[in-house]
């Protein structure tokens, strides 16, 4: 088992999300507890390359989720919608 620990910044805009969607995110991030490496029918997971530290980002529904791992901890990093593309 993983544990999944959020940033600030994605605090921050977890709350500007309209609330009908945060119980969808938190079911998503719930998936990484298990399991934050594979792909999976409930979980869109995907390397990001050419990233320091590697960081990976799960898809829920119209959002990102990027995080990267540090032994069995998961962090979130930020949660943007799909289409404004990842930060460097």
């Amino acid at each position: 088992m993983f544990q999944v620990l959020a940033s600030r910044t994605f605090q921050k805009q977890f709350n500007d999300i309209p609330n009908r969607l945060h119980n969808r995110i938190r079911k998503g991030l719930k998936e990484l507890e298990s399991d934050p490496y594979t792909p999976r029918s409930n979980a869109d997971i995907k390397q990001l390359n050419d990233t320091n530290p590697l960081k990976y980002r799960i898809k829920i529904g119209e959002y990102m989720v990027i995080y990267y791992i540090e032994g069995k901890v998961v962090k979130i990093i930020e949660i943007f919608i799909r289409g404004r593309g990842y930060r460097e």
